[in-house]
């Protein structure tokens, strides 16, 4: 149970910073002239 938990809770961390990373990425691309 708990561990099923802490493995879900990686996932959901990775899939956030995967995605934070993605926007970021986004925001450099309006910021160039």
């Amino acid at each position: 149970m708990v561990m099923a938990l802490k493995e879900e809770t990686m996932a959901t961390t990775k899939a956030l910073n995967t995605r934070i990373e993605e926007l970021e990425g986004e925001v450099a691309l309006c910021r160039v002239p």
